[in-house]
């Protein structure tokens, strides 16, 4: 049944970003972001997309500066709100990679 709309949704997608999705999906792109840092976070307990996408896109990645952060007990929301106490892991994590590959 998704096939259906996939044409339509690949023209409103032209029109409204003037990107075609169908040439840009993250498993091509990733591997043309050679020297950018890129941190790839994923919950284990992701029901909406699987594990494997991230590891997958760590794998292809052209950069030097990759790092995935599998999330134990996590779902596809790893936070509900990064300012939120409980959220500090989060953050800290995140500043800490940051601070790692800035120049």
């Amino acid at each position: 049944m998704l096939k259906l709309f996939e044409p339509s949704v690949n023209l409103v997608f032209w029109h409204l970003f003037r990107i075609n999705p169908v040439d840009n999906i993250p498993e091509k792109s990733i591997t043309e972001l050679n020297h950018i840092p890129i941190f790839i976070i994923h919950g284990d307990a992701d029901t909406q997309t699987a594990v494997y996408h991230a590891s997958t896109l760590s794998e292809r990645s052209s950069s030097d500066m990759t790092e995935l952060w599998i999330v134990e007990g996590k779902e596809h929301l790893i936070i509900e709100d990064v300012l939120d106490d409980e959220s500090l892991f989060y953050r800290e994590r995140i500043i800490g990679f940051l601070n790692a590959n800035s120049e």
